[in-house]
């Protein structure tokens, strides 16, 4: 969120729904609230800023990413049952 705040004040851009609330504005919390559109353009203006490339999870890594919390089967070991 702190990171987010400073490309809020360098480029003008409105902050999301709710970034004043207290439950959500804790400056080590991830931003929420945000469209598509803002996630993609905040990516381009970090990787400006970085030197770095920057981009959003594909549609399939996120569907991964939440169907097994980021874990591969064959990283599993069965401990039986």
């Amino acid at each position: 969120m702190a990171k987010y705040r400073v490309y809020l004040e360098s480029t003008g851009t409105e902050p999301p729904r709710f970034w004043l609330e207290p439950m959500f504005a804790d400056p080590r919390k991830p931003v929420v609230r945000v469209t598509w559109f803002e996630a993609v353009a905040y990516c381009g203006w970090l990787a400006i800023q970085t030197s770095e490339s920057f981009r959003l999870p594909t549609e399939a890594e996120w569907e991964r990413a939440l169907a097994r919390g980021g874990l591969d089967r064959r990283a599993h070991i069965s401990l039986g049952g």
